[in-house]
């Protein structure tokens, strides 16, 4: 795989549907070896998911930082199987979408 770069929005393939890792994909790991080099390479972003390089697939990468006492994480076909009713909110940015911050309201636990 080619070396890969932060798609900017208006890119329409920021707007497709990306397609589920089949089992036995072998390409996965180089996939998430890449987004995590992408990911480093590009400070202050926490998070990155497969189209935002430009590759139409559910894969999405975290790292929160060394301080942060977790562990980078990459999640392959992630779907949300519950959330609580009690949400959170503060400032999100897009690594697609330079300069632009907005207050997100989300649910304060997850179970994927």
């Amino acid at each position: 795989m080619a070396a890969l770069d932060i798609l900017l929005y208006p890119n329409p393939i920021l707007r497709q549907i990306s397609t589920p890792i089949e089992v036995g994909d072998t390409t996965v790991s180089k996939l998430v070896a890449d987004m995590f080099t992408v990911l480093k390479a590009n400070k202050g972003i926490i998070g990155l998911a497969a189209p935002q390089v430009g590759v139409l697939k559910r894969v999405v990468v975290i790292d929160l930082g060394d301080d942060s006492g977790v562990a980078p994480l990459a999640l392959v076909n992630p779907e949300i199987l519950w959330s609580s009713e009690e949400t959170t909110s503060y400032s999100n940015g897009c690594a697609s979408i330079i300069g632009i911050y907005a207050d997100v309201v989300r649910p304060t636990v997850i179970e994927m």
